[in-house]
């Protein structure tokens, strides 16, 4: 099963690529949010394997990519 958070400043979008991933079998949206500190600190006490986010968002920086994928215990993917 993989984990997946979807991280995007728009509802909207959010609540269409959620609706598209829910009917795939062996994905579980784990976390949807419209801020990365918000992400970044669920990722922090959630095993996650994958995040779907949008590059243009005011709130993400570089350096919020790097934590994202730098977690020490496991290997977190990134599409942008």
């Amino acid at each position: 099963m993989i984990k997946l958070i979807l991280l995007d400043d728009h509802k909207i979008i959010l609540d269409g690529v959620s609706t598209l991933i829910a009917s795939y079998p062996g994905i579980r949206i784990i976390g949807i949010f419209q801020n990365p500190n918000d992400a970044l600190k669920f990722i922090d006490k959630n095993q996650t394997d994958l995040v779907i986010t949008d590059l243009d968002m005011p709130e993400l920086k570089s350096e919020a990519l790097s934590q994202i994928t730098e977690r020490e215990e496991t290997v977190i993917k990134i599409i942008i």
